[in-house]
C-alpha cells in the first residue's frame, strides 16, 4: 500500500507523493500477526502524529484493545481507514467494523461488488480493485478526487483513496 500512496518514481506516482509515511509492519511473513501488534501499532501512530491511519487487515472478532487504540486515534484527530475483509461475506471484519474506521469494501470495474470483498450495514465507501475484462489494468478517477487507481484486486487496494 505504500507504493500506491507515496510512490515518487517509475511510470506512475502515487495519490501523494509528498506524504511522509510511517510505516509498521504487524504481521509476519504468513500474513499473520496479533491484535496486540495492531493495538500497539496504532498506538504508536497515533503518538507520532499521524495524519491517517491505513490498516489493509482485518480479523472476525472485536478486540478491546484495539478498539481503545483506534477511538484514542481518531479523538487526536486521527483518520482510520480500514480494508473491510476479503471473506465475501455479509460481515465486515475488524477493525474496519468498529464505528471510529472508515470500512472500504472493493467493487468491480462496472461497480458491483466483488465476489471476494466482505459487506454490511459499517461499510463508509467502496473503491474499484479488479482488473477489467479485457485484462488489462483498469485505473478509474475516484470521486473524491484523491487521485488514480490501479486494480489488482482485494479490498486493501481501495483503502489508500
Amino acid at each position: 500500500m505504500a507504493g500506491i500512496i507515496g510512490a515518487r518514481n517509475g511510470i506512475a506516482k502515487g495519490i501523494a507523493p509528498e506524504a511522509t509515511l510511517l510505516s509498521l509492519k504487524v504481521l509476519g511473513h504468513s500474513g499473520m500477526g496479533s491484535n496486540d501488534a495492531v493495538s500497539e501499532a496504532i498506538r504508536y501512530a497515533t503518538e507520532h502524529k499521524a495524519d491517517i491511519i491505513s490498516m489493509s487487515l482485518g480479523g472476525g472478532r472485536p478486540d478491546a484493545q484495539m478498539h481503545s487504540a483506534i477511538q484514542r486515534a481518531t479523538s487526536a484527530g486521527i483518520i482510520v481507514v480500514c480494508a473491510a475483509g476479503n471473506d465475501g461475506r455479509g460481515r465486515v471484519s475488524y477493525p474496519a467494523a468498529y464505528p471510529y474506521a472508515i470500512a472500504v469494501a472493493a467493487t468491480q470495474f462496472d461497480e458491483t461488488t466483488t465476489f471476494y470483498s466482505n459487506w454490511g450495514k459499517e461499510i463508509d465507501i467502496a473503491a474499484i480493485s479488479t482488473v477489467s475484462p479485457v485484462r488489462r489494468p483498469l485505473v478509474a478517477q475516484l470521486v473524491v478526487g484523491l487521485g488514480l487507481v490501479q486494480v489488482v484486486g482485494a479490498t486493501r487496494v481501495g483503502v489508500p483513496w
